[in-house]
Order: C-alpha cells, then sequence, then structure tokens
C-alpha cells in the first residue's frame, strides 16, 4: 500500500485583500457572499449577503437577518451586487419592496420593507486604494464621496 497516485486539483486564486465593495441599504451592509462560508456550510454564493443592519433601521423593522442572503427583489433573481443593485436603484422614500432571502440553514422568508431614503439613502462603498461612497438612490443628495 506504499503506492504514489497523482490526482489533478483544479485551485482558485485568492487575492487575499478582503472585502473591496459593500453597498448599503435600507440601514444593512449587504456584501459578494463568503466564498469559504459557501465552503463550509455548503450554500450558495448566489444573492447579496447581509453582513450587518443598524437598529431602528428600515432592514432591522423587516427582520433582515445578518448572515442570510437576499436572493430575490420583488421576484426577480439577484444574481450578485451589481444585479442588486440594478433591481433597487431607482426605487423611492417610502417605497415598498418585496425580498426574499435564505438563511444558512437554507430556510427562505419572504418579507417586506419600507425604504426611508431621507435617514437610510443607499449608497455603494468601494475601495480602490481608499474609499468612495457612491450614491445609487434618487434620495441620496451629491455626488461620489472620497472617505
Amino acid at each position: 500500500n506504499n503506492k504514489v497516485e497523482n490526482f489533478a486539483i483544479t485551485t482558485t486564486p485568492l487575492d487575499g485583500r478582503g472585502v473591496r465593495r459593500a453597498v448599503i441599504w435600507a440601514g444593512a451592509v449587504l456584501q459578494t457572499p463568503y466564498r469559504e462560508m459557501a465552503a463550509q456550510r455548503n450554500i450558495g454564493t448566489d444573492g447579496v449577503y447581509i453582513a450587518y443592519y443598524a437598529f431602528g433601521t428600515p432592514a432591522s423593522r423587516s427582520r433582515m437577518a445578518a448572515g442570510s442572503r437576499i436572493t430575490e427583489v420583488d421576484g426577480q433573481a439577484v444574481a450578485d451586487l451589481d444585479t442588486f443593485i440594478e433591481l433597487v436603484r431607482n426605487r423611492q422614500d417610502q417605497e415598498s419592496v418585496r425580498l426574499t432571502t435564505v438563511s444558512w440553514s437554507g430556510s427562505v422568508q419572504v418579507s417586506s420593507l419600507t425604504l426611508d431614503e431621507i435617514y437610510w439613502p443607499a449608497a455603494e462603498l468601494r475601495y480602490n486604494g481608499d474609499w468612495h461612497r457612491i450614491p445609487i438612490s434618487p434620495a441620496a443628495p451629491g455626488a461620489a464621496v472620497k472617505h
């Protein structure tokens, strides 16, 4: 039983840079699902990962659970952050949005959320050497802001 066996293994190059892009929406921080979580828990990488939500926000009132993924907005599939942004970009203040989320255990929840674009405007955060805040909602004043 001392024989040598060779296997072809496909690897994935990782840059080790961590999160470089996120979306702040309805008081929640959304990002691309963690590759590690998908591998460890055998869950999908579609949708957007709910990393955090602030109490008292539309996200907390609609019971968005940190650790879940948003997989649909008003019945339309969310493949990634770009898709999510396009589905919520032109939403107005006080508009209702129906969300489908999937938890770590695979349970699906459908809930509605009423936007508050005055206090919780949507924005994208991008890191390119510096962090930049880019408004994505109609109520968000101003252009991209460097922080």
